[in-house]
Protein backbone atom coordinates (compact mmCIF):
# COMPACT_ATOMS: atom_id res chain seq x y z
CA UNK A 1 0.00 0.00 0.00
CA UNK A 2 1.92 3.05 -1.27
CA UNK A 3 0.06 5.56 0.89
CA UNK A 4 0.31 3.59 4.15
CA UNK A 5 3.62 1.73 3.84
CA UNK A 6 6.09 4.30 2.51
CA UNK A 7 7.36 7.40 4.26
CA UNK A 8 7.35 10.79 2.55
CA UNK A 9 10.87 10.12 1.30
CA UNK A 10 9.85 6.73 -0.09
CA UNK A 11 6.88 8.26 -1.85
CA UNK A 12 9.14 10.98 -3.28
CA UNK A 13 11.48 8.32 -4.69
CA UNK A 14 8.48 6.59 -6.32
CA UNK A 15 7.34 9.93 -7.78
CA UNK A 16 10.81 10.56 -9.20
CA UNK A 17 10.94 7.13 -10.81
CA UNK A 18 7.46 7.58 -12.29
CA UNK A 19 8.60 10.89 -13.77
CA UNK A 20 11.77 9.43 -15.28
CA UNK A 21 9.84 6.50 -16.69
CA UNK A 22 7.25 8.82 -18.19
CA UNK A 23 9.87 11.00 -19.87
CA UNK A 24 11.48 7.92 -21.32
CA UNK A 25 14.94 6.57 -20.64
CA UNK A 26 16.51 8.20 -23.71
CA UNK A 27 14.84 11.59 -23.22
CA UNK A 28 15.64 11.71 -19.51
CA UNK A 29 19.26 10.61 -19.95
CA UNK A 30 19.89 13.03 -22.85
CA UNK A 31 18.35 15.87 -20.84
CA UNK A 32 20.67 15.13 -17.91
CA UNK A 33 23.70 14.95 -20.22
CA UNK A 34 22.85 18.30 -21.81
CA UNK A 35 22.43 19.95 -18.39
CA UNK A 36 25.80 18.54 -17.27
CA UNK A 37 27.41 19.56 -20.60
CA UNK A 38 28.42 15.97 -21.30
CA UNK A 39 28.82 14.58 -24.87
CA UNK A 40 25.86 12.79 -26.47
CA UNK A 41 26.54 9.77 -28.69
CA UNK A 42 26.02 10.08 -32.45
CA UNK A 43 23.43 7.28 -32.46
CA UNK A 44 21.33 8.98 -29.79
CA UNK A 45 21.54 12.30 -31.62
CA UNK A 46 20.30 10.69 -34.86
CA UNK A 47 17.33 9.12 -33.05
CA UNK A 48 16.46 12.40 -31.33
CA UNK A 49 16.76 14.32 -34.60
CA UNK A 50 14.20 11.98 -36.16
CA UNK A 51 11.86 12.70 -33.26
CA UNK A 52 12.58 16.42 -33.59
CA UNK A 53 11.28 16.42 -37.16
CA UNK A 54 8.07 14.71 -36.02
CA UNK A 55 7.56 17.44 -33.42
CA UNK A 56 8.56 20.24 -35.77
CA UNK A 57 11.46 21.11 -33.45
CA UNK A 58 14.68 22.43 -35.01
CA UNK A 59 17.20 21.07 -32.52
CA UNK A 60 17.75 18.12 -30.21
CA UNK A 61 18.02 20.34 -27.15
CA UNK A 62 14.82 22.11 -28.25
CA UNK A 63 13.00 18.79 -28.38
CA UNK A 64 14.19 17.81 -24.92
CA UNK A 65 13.29 21.16 -23.36
CA UNK A 66 9.89 21.14 -25.07
CA UNK A 67 9.19 17.62 -23.79
CA UNK A 68 10.09 18.56 -20.22
CA UNK A 69 8.12 21.83 -20.38
CA UNK A 70 5.00 20.17 -21.83
CA UNK A 71 5.19 17.45 -19.19
CA UNK A 72 5.65 19.99 -16.41
CA UNK A 73 2.79 22.15 -17.66
CA UNK A 74 0.23 19.33 -17.72
CA UNK A 75 1.37 17.90 -14.40
CA UNK A 76 1.26 21.28 -12.66
CA UNK A 77 -2.19 21.98 -14.10
CA UNK A 78 -3.36 18.54 -13.00
CA UNK A 79 -1.89 18.97 -9.52
CA UNK A 80 -3.62 22.34 -9.17
CA UNK A 81 -6.94 20.79 -10.23
CA UNK A 82 -6.50 17.88 -7.80
CA UNK A 83 -5.64 20.26 -4.97
CA UNK A 84 -8.38 22.82 -5.65
CA UNK A 85 -11.27 20.41 -6.24
CA UNK A 86 -11.57 18.95 -2.70
CA UNK A 87 -11.14 22.39 -1.11
CA UNK A 88 -7.51 23.44 -1.40
CA UNK A 89 -6.26 22.23 1.99
CA UNK A 90 -2.51 22.58 2.58
CA UNK A 91 -2.30 18.89 3.45
CA UNK A 92 -3.59 18.07 0.00
CA UNK A 93 -0.63 19.59 -1.88
CA UNK A 94 1.57 16.48 -1.76
CA UNK A 95 -1.20 13.98 -2.70
CA UNK A 96 -2.26 16.31 -5.52
CA UNK A 97 1.29 16.46 -6.93
CA UNK A 98 1.81 12.71 -6.54
CA UNK A 99 -1.46 11.77 -8.23
CA UNK A 100 -0.90 14.25 -11.07
CA UNK A 101 2.49 12.70 -11.90
CA UNK A 102 1.12 9.18 -11.51
CA UNK A 103 -1.88 9.88 -13.74
CA UNK A 104 0.02 11.72 -16.48
CA UNK A 105 2.60 8.93 -16.66
CA UNK A 106 -0.08 6.22 -16.28
CA UNK A 107 1.88 4.66 -13.43
CA UNK A 108 -1.07 3.44 -11.37
CA UNK A 109 0.27 4.44 -7.93
CA UNK A 110 -1.92 6.29 -5.42
CA UNK A 111 -1.85 7.47 -1.81
CA UNK A 112 -5.46 6.72 -0.87
CA UNK A 113 -4.44 3.85 1.49
CA UNK A 114 -6.20 0.55 2.24
CA UNK A 115 -5.77 -0.42 -1.42
CA UNK A 116 -8.92 1.57 -2.19
CA UNK A 117 -7.40 3.30 -5.23
CA UNK A 118 -9.93 5.82 -6.63
CA UNK A 119 -13.06 3.78 -5.89
CA UNK A 120 -14.23 6.45 -3.44
CA UNK A 121 -14.49 8.87 -6.37
CA UNK A 122 -16.94 6.76 -8.37
CA UNK A 123 -19.61 9.41 -7.63
CA UNK A 124 -17.25 12.35 -8.29
CA UNK A 125 -17.22 12.98 -12.07
CA UNK A 126 -14.90 15.99 -11.80
CA UNK A 127 -12.16 13.98 -10.10
CA UNK A 128 -12.56 11.09 -12.54
CA UNK A 129 -12.39 13.43 -15.52
CA UNK A 130 -9.26 15.14 -14.16
CA UNK A 131 -7.54 11.77 -13.86
CA UNK A 132 -8.82 10.65 -17.26
CA UNK A 133 -7.68 13.90 -18.87
CA UNK A 134 -4.16 13.66 -17.46
CA UNK A 135 -3.89 10.01 -18.44
CA UNK A 136 -5.11 10.76 -21.96
CA UNK A 137 -2.68 13.63 -22.52
CA UNK A 138 0.17 11.60 -21.09
CA UNK A 139 -0.73 8.66 -23.31
CA UNK A 140 -0.67 10.80 -26.44
CA UNK A 141 2.89 11.87 -25.72
CA UNK A 142 4.74 15.17 -25.95
CA UNK A 143 5.38 14.97 -29.71
CA UNK A 144 1.69 14.64 -30.51
CA UNK A 145 0.77 17.42 -28.08
CA UNK A 146 3.40 19.72 -29.61
CA UNK A 147 2.09 18.97 -33.09
CA UNK A 148 -1.50 19.76 -32.04
CA UNK A 149 -0.53 23.02 -30.34
CA UNK A 150 1.71 24.05 -33.22
CA UNK A 151 -0.65 23.40 -36.12
CA UNK A 152 -4.30 23.43 -34.94
CA UNK A 153 -5.35 21.67 -38.16
CA UNK A 154 -5.87 18.01 -39.01
CA UNK A 155 -4.39 18.50 -42.48
CA UNK A 156 -1.22 20.03 -41.05
CA UNK A 157 -0.67 17.25 -38.50
CA UNK A 158 2.11 14.74 -39.12
CA UNK A 159 1.20 11.18 -40.07
CA UNK A 160 2.36 10.08 -36.63
CA UNK A 161 -0.07 12.47 -34.92
CA UNK A 162 -2.96 11.46 -37.17
CA UNK A 163 -2.30 7.78 -36.52
CA UNK A 164 -2.02 8.22 -32.75
CA UNK A 165 -5.21 10.34 -32.54
CA UNK A 166 -7.22 7.99 -34.78
CA UNK A 167 -6.24 4.80 -32.97
CA UNK A 168 -6.69 6.46 -29.56
CA UNK A 169 -10.21 7.63 -30.50
CA UNK A 170 -11.22 4.20 -31.83
CA UNK A 171 -9.92 2.41 -28.72
CA UNK A 172 -11.57 4.94 -26.43
CA UNK A 173 -14.99 4.65 -28.09
CA UNK A 174 -14.90 0.86 -28.40
CA UNK A 175 -13.74 0.50 -24.80
CA UNK A 176 -16.37 2.92 -23.51
CA UNK A 177 -19.24 1.20 -25.32
CA UNK A 178 -17.94 -2.27 -24.45
CA UNK A 179 -17.60 -1.54 -20.73
CA UNK A 180 -20.95 0.24 -20.63
CA UNK A 181 -22.75 -2.63 -22.36
CA UNK A 182 -21.06 -5.41 -20.39
CA UNK A 183 -21.32 -3.82 -16.93
CA UNK A 184 -24.47 -1.67 -17.21
CA UNK A 185 -26.61 -3.96 -15.03
CA UNK A 186 -23.85 -5.59 -12.96
CA UNK A 187 -24.52 -4.65 -9.31
CA UNK A 188 -20.84 -5.19 -8.45
CA UNK A 189 -19.65 -2.56 -10.92
CA UNK A 190 -21.89 -0.04 -12.75
CA UNK A 191 -25.29 -1.48 -11.90
CA UNK A 192 -25.77 0.43 -8.65
CA UNK A 193 -24.81 3.81 -10.15
CA UNK A 194 -27.04 6.43 -11.72
CA UNK A 195 -26.93 6.94 -15.48
CA UNK A 196 -24.54 9.91 -15.33
CA UNK A 197 -22.14 8.03 -13.05
CA UNK A 198 -22.37 4.94 -15.26
CA UNK A 199 -21.32 6.98 -18.28
CA UNK A 200 -18.50 8.73 -16.40
CA UNK A 201 -17.12 5.54 -14.88
CA UNK A 202 -17.30 3.64 -18.17
CA UNK A 203 -15.44 6.48 -19.88
CA UNK A 204 -12.87 6.63 -17.05
CA UNK A 205 -12.12 2.90 -17.25
CA UNK A 206 -11.90 3.03 -21.03
CA UNK A 207 -9.26 5.77 -20.79
CA UNK A 208 -7.27 3.90 -18.15
CA UNK A 209 -7.42 0.61 -20.09
CA UNK A 210 -6.52 2.30 -23.40
CA UNK A 211 -3.34 3.87 -22.07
Amino acid sequence: DTGAHWSFFGQAVILGLMQLGGLGIMTASMFILIILHRPVSFRDRVQLQELSRLGNIRSVSGLLWATVLFTGFFELAGAAAFWYHPGGDVRGIWPAAFHAVSAFNNAGFDLTQNFASFTSFSHDPIMLLIIAGLTSFGGLGALVLMDIVGHHSWRAFSQNTKLVLTISAVLLIVGFLGILAAEFANPKTLGSLGLADKLTNAFFHSVIART
